[in-house]
Order: structure tokens, then sequence, then C-alpha cells
């Protein structure tokens, strides 16, 4: 965990800032899911693997003071749009350029997908925070609706693409998780 926090002190560039934000996200789901699992088994106090889960969140998308995955993939993605306008301001556009220019425009339909894979992990972590909590309480709820607040922004900004229907199958079970059993049918059907 040291090293991922070293990396995202550091000046680094995006594309190594927002690869050591995403595995330390992955890191802190994953210690998250072994702590609520030894909640079940051992008995041991929920608190940890719900800042765990919290701890996911911040390194997702924030809030966090210092870097975060979304803000190194937005910094990345503004670099790779700052060089296709550069390229397609050009008069006359080599072969080496056109290459150059494809591989810039695939290197930013990546950085969308991971923008999106990182929003979404984000609502899982949220909705496995929930799971720490007793159900219907306040916290129970209120991290549901953080999660549905996530899915939803994730199937608005992608509705066709499969990452956007994902999120809007989430966003129906959390519905129904939630009580809410006609919106949630609405959704899912």
């Amino acid at each position: 965990i040291s090293d991922f926090k070293q990396l995202l002190e550091g000046d680094q560039n995006p594309s190594v800032a927002a690869e050591a934000a995403l595995q330390l996200g992955m890191v802190f789901l994953d210690m998250g899911r072994l702590s609520r699992n030894q909640v079940a088994i051992v008995g041991k106090d929920s608190s940890e693997a719900q800042q765990f889960f919290l701890s996911a969140v911040h390194v997702f998308v924030g809030p966090r003071s210092g870097q975060t995955a979304l803000i190194a993939i937005e910094e990345e993605l503004q670099q790779v749009e700052t060089l296709i306008r550069e390229f397609r301001d050009q008069r006359l556009i080599t072969s080496t350029d056109r290459r150059l220019l494809n591989q810039l425009e695939q290197s930013r339909e990546k950085l969308r997908g991971r923008r999106v894979q990182v929003q979404l992990l984000a609502g899982e972590a949220c909705s496995e925070v929930a799971e720490c909590f007793e159900q219907h309480s306040k916290e129970w709820g209120r991290s549901l609706e953080d999660a549905l607040q996530r899915y939803h922004a994730v199937y608005l900004s992608t509705p066709t693409r499969s990452a956007g229907l994902w999120a809007r199958l989430e966003e129906g079970k959390t519905l129904l998780a939630l009580g809410r059993k006609k919106e949630g049918q609405e959704v899912l059907l």
C-alpha cells in the first residue's frame, strides 16, 4: 500500500498515477471484502471493512486530497485530446502522422473506458460498504443511495454500451434493495 501511496504523492505522469490509484483502490476493495468476511466468520467489528471500502471510493473518485484514479485519467485524457487537436489542425498529415493519430484515438477510447471502469468500481465499493451496516439503518441507506447515484451517472454517460447497461442493472438491483420496488422494476424491465 505504501508503494502505491508514494506513487500517488509523487509528481508522476497521469498514466502512472491512474494505474497506481486504480491498483490501490482494488487493494482496498479486496481488503474490505476480506475484513467483511472475517466479521461474518469471527464476529469482528465491521468498522475496518467500512474504512477499506470508503478508502477505495476515495482513491477511485474522491473526495481526497491528492491524486485519484479519476483525476489522473482525466488529466491523461486531456493530454491525448490536445495532441489529437494538434494533429487535426495540421494542413498536411503524413502517413506516419495518420498512424500516430490513430494510436492517439485508440488511447482516447481506452481512457474513456477506464474512466467508466473507475466510476463503476466506486459504485461497487459504495454498495459493498452498505453490507457492513445493519439492513435498513441510516448508514446502510446512505451507502446504497450513493451507489445508486454513481450507477445512474454511468448509465447516463454510456446508455448503449455494456458498462452503461451493467450500471443500469446494478441501479435496478439497488433500488429493489432500498425497497423502491416499482422504480426498480421499471429500471430492470
